[in-house]
């Protein structure tokens, strides 16, 4: 572990549970006893200065990256005999003979700077990585002015050698137990690892948990990984991960709240003949009296406004939650528990059910900001309570691994492995060359570790943050029963006391053995801090002073699990949401590519198309993909779906919160099926004001078509109206279409007969391909990504690499949702329903965009 040398006390704050060494005693405290077997070793590292190495890759007598080349053109060679072919015969006969000329040439190996002229000459491509995936960045990387014929792969695994790419191909591991990895496998590759040939991975009990090796990868098997997974599919936890770098804000506020519960002493001078303490604790959290369930998904991070009742929002909106000042005079039982165990201080951050309780024991306070989200409920598995893993001699359960792997947070990746001071230096430069903050160090035993940061770090912190509460508050329940004057220590979930009277609950259990050797601490819960400084009030709201906490910076909202935004086109329902930086971990889900695009584009969120939300049938991985990375779904375009699709929206994603976006009644209803219901959401909200329209003229035809569609007027009618205010041109007299800015909408792109194939106008109803064939090959709308495209992409050369087909006419269904800025031609034949007009219209921002295409 890499200890600071400023802000130790931080950083013991942040890593003392990994020195656990059991339920009372930590490694530390364990070391005491002079029969132990357990050495603490403090090392200084030497940080290393980046420094380029230009190396010559050979290894003795084979020249290691030569001999790999020279074997795939052998193979080739002889392929092509066998084959009878006389120009791959030809090929690859002179390009092994100019292999053996390289190798003659290089009888010391290849010099880096020369590996570009080798690439050239035999066309191909030459990768060279050092050990460890810096983010997908490579040491080196030279390829052949021509198309190469094959691209070799290396990693750098020592000074001066490569080996090929594939012997550390994740893929090509092979799995056994850990203690078997360790005895077995890693003395087997000792030598290597002496050597700088193999590096590795360990865990905190400095156990190899992984081994890089030239014959191929070893990981250790692992009986808790394959039963916890199971655990948390079955239950839902799998989906509830908070991603850190996404999210650092709302991760920090989390594990605020997460308190591990430790070492009191009551009354030193009592001497205790009892001793109690709870029955696997982490797992008696419903026998717990204010049991409320789990934080599940987090989907809001925002402060709260004086106003809110406190005790009713904590019971209807599960979460963690930061607190004001605390009055304690109202304490329904001796304050002098709280006041020696220290728990509870003004401005730090609880659990929800923790807040609760304190409500409830007669405490008072505000809250001043929380996240919140979707409950959940579990049990562990029989296989997490009784399954074990056994570290020096002691008996780790599943479930107690599982909670402290929920909390546990590392930043970095870390790999192990030896070599010399001037290799670790060229992976300094490569580090320092990428931008990575990463660091190497070196021991003066030669072994060297190689730190860099995660691309993507997950925890469930508030899923220990709230088995920790319930644990504590049943320690809680039991002490305030009892006679504080007989309590010697409360440790952990422990408790030393003179026998007296008092209830036992019955998640405790009577026990013989008495350990007061381990050091108390100032307060009960870990992570409590003392915010002790002056506040100043704004708008009703605690603003913190120069405290080691920062007020959350997004606006309240009241809170629905489901939404439903209605208003015309432009008037701010999409943007609203897409905006609002409370939401955490927003999905943004859209008709068509294009759009979904356009706004992750423009707000720079995650963005999916309808039908992926919706195929689970299909692609069933995508939705579990998407509920296990996604918060808050955000549908736009609500007219366009149908109840069906409604009902499987709220089915799919259970666990998330739900906001749709639409002009139901106003804009194109869906495809197939009925409107969808809307009595189905908890909240209805109509917007009001528009945006995007720019032209009072436009404004007043705009309000206009929307009475006429209120008041049930008929498509026909609707029609000519929208015909006769706005400029009107003959289609077959078309003129000012610019191909790359402006728009030509219809209502069709197909003939009646769906088997036809897509160009067929057989009935003269293809509209789209009526403006296709008159303006010919000059713009294209692609079928499918690829190659930076999307599918709905416009483009105007034919595009490589991806399907697309000559467009020039665009339906109104696939404009839906966006806005434009040129001229829009609205080919008016055959507008089939009352919205379908209204919709295109209202794409515009100026009346003088619009222009009604007539025979």
């Amino acid at each position: 572990m890499d200890v600071p040398v400023n802000g130790f006390n931080g950083w013991w704050d942040d890593k003392w549970y990994f020195f656990m060494f059991d339920s009372d005693t930590t490694i530390i405290h364990h070391t005491s006893n002079p029969n132990s077997d357990i050495k603490m070793i403090f090392s200084a590292s030497l940080n290393l200065a980046p420094e380029r190495l230009n190396q010559i890759f050979a290894d003795g007598i084979t020249n290691c990256l030569l001999s790999h080349i020279k074997t795939w053109a052998e193979d080739l060679y002889e392929h092509n005999k066998e084959e009878n072919r006389k120009a791959g015969i030809l090929r690859y006969g002179r390009t092994v003979k100019k292999i053996d000329g390289y190798i003659r040439k290089y009888p010391n190996g290849v010099p880096e700077n020369d590996l570009q002229e080798i690439a050239n000459d035999l066309q191909i491509g030459i990768q060279v990585d050092i050990p460890f995936n810096f983010n997908d960045n490579i040491f080196l990387d030279v390829v052949s002015h021509k198309k190469p014929l094959r691209k070799f792969k290396y990693i750098n695994t020592r000074e001066n050698h490569v080996e090929l790419n594939h012997i550390v191909n994740v893929d090509l591991s092979t799995e056994m137990p850990i203690d078997e990895l360790n005895d077995v496998i890693v003395q087997r590759y000792q030598q290597d690892i002496d050597e700088g040939k193999a590096y590795y991975k360990k865990d905190k009990n400095n156990r190899v948990t992984t081994l890089f090796t030239y014959d191929g990868v070893f990981r250790a098997s692992n009986e808790y990984n394959e039963i916890s997974n199971k655990f948390e599919i079955d239950t839902g936890l799998n989906d509830v991960g908070l991603e850190h770098c996404k999210n650092p804000e709302v991760s920090y506020f989390i594990r605020e709240g997460a308190h591990f519960n430790e070492t009191m002493d009551y009354n030193t001078e009592v001497i205790p003949d009892q001793h109690i303490d709870m029955i696997k604790a982490y797992t008696q959290f419903k026998q717990c009296k204010w049991y409320g369930g789990f934080l599940g998904k987090i989907t809001d991070y925002r402060p709260l406004p004086a106003n809110v009742n406190t005790l009713e929002f904590l019971k209807e909106w599960i979460g963690e939650y930061r607190i004001g000042e605390i009055d304690f005079s109202g304490f329904k039982y001796d304050v002098r528990h709280l006041t020696k165990l220290n728990c509870y201080k003004e401005f730090n951050v609880y659990p929800s059910v923790e807040l609760v309780a304190m409500l409830e024991w007669g405490l008072k306070f505000s809250i001043i900001e929380g996240a919140w989200g979707i409950r959940l409920d579990f049990d562990f598995s029989p296989e997490m309570i009784e399954n074990a893993d056994i570290i020096n001699e002691k008996k780790i359960r599943y479930f107690a691994k599982y909670i402290g792997q929920c909390f546990s947070f590392n930043q970095n990746n870390k790999f192990y492995m030896k070599g010399t001071k001037e290799y670790f230096k060229n992976i300094q430069y490569v580090l320092t060359k990428n931008e990575i903050p990463g660091s190497v160090s070196v021991f003066e035993d030669g072994e060297g570790i190689v730190s860099y940061p995660k691309k993507h770090i997950k925890h469930k912190s508030h899923i220990a943050a709230f088995v920790l509460a319930y644990q504590r508050l049943t320690v809680l329940e039991q002490l305030f029963g009892m006679d504080y004057d007989k309590i010697r220590r409360v440790c952990v979930d422990g408790i030393y006391y003179k026998n007296h009277k008092c209830n036992i609950h019955h998640t405790f259990r009577l026990k013989e053995e008495y350990k007061l050797n381990n050091e108390a601490v100032a307060c009960y819960c870990s992570g409590v801090n003392d915010y002790s400084k002056q506040y100043e009030c704004d708008d009703e709201l605690l603003q913190p002073c120069s405290l080691g906490w920062s007020k959350c910076p997004n606006e309240y909202r009241e809170p629905y699990l489901t939404e439903l935004f209605l208003g015309a086109g432009g008037n701010g329902k999409t943007t609203k949401n897409l905006s609002d930086k409370g939401f955490v971990n927003v999905l943004f889900v859209a008709p068509s590519w294009k759009l979904a695009t356009d706004k992750q584009k423009e707000f720079g969120c995650d963005a999916t198309v309808m039908y992926r939300a919706l195929d689970d049938k299909k692609d069933e991985s995508n939705q579990k993909r998407m509920r296990r990375e996604y918060s808050v779904i955000i549908v736009d375009e609500a007219s366009m779906i149908n109840e069906n699709d409604r009902e499987t929206l709220f089915e799919l994603y259970y666990n998330c919160k739900l906001v749709f976006c639409g002009d139901i009644g106003f804009q194109l209803p869906p495809v197939k099926g009925k409107v969808m219901e809307t009595k189905m959401f908890d909240k209805i909200t109509t917007l009001n004001d528009n945006y995007r329209f720019k032209c009072d003229k436009h404004i007043k035809i705009i309000k206009k078509v929307r009475e006429m569609i209120q008041n049930n007027c008929n498509k026909i009618t609707i029609n000519e109206f929208i015909c006769q205010s706005y400029t009107r041109m003959k289609r077959s007299e078309i003129s000012g279409y610019v191909l790359t800015k402006d728009m030509i909408l219809c209502s069709r792109k197909r003939c009646s007969v769906e088997s036809h194939p897509i160009k067929c106008n057989c009935d003269g109803k293809n509209y789209a391909q009526e403006w296709a064939d008159k303006f010919g090959e000059t713009k294209y709308k692609c079928l499918e990504r690829g190659h930076n495209l999307f599918n709905g992409s416009i483009v105007y050369e034919k595009p490589t690499g991806v399907k697309s087909e000559v467009r020039h006419g665009f339906t109104i269904h696939s404009v839906q949702g966006e806005t434009y800025e040129d001229k829009l031609f609205l080919d008016s034949r055959n507008l089939f329903s009352p919205e379908m007009g209204y919709t295109a219209i209202s794409r515009a921002r100026r009346w003088e965009q619009i222009i009604i295409l007539i025979d």
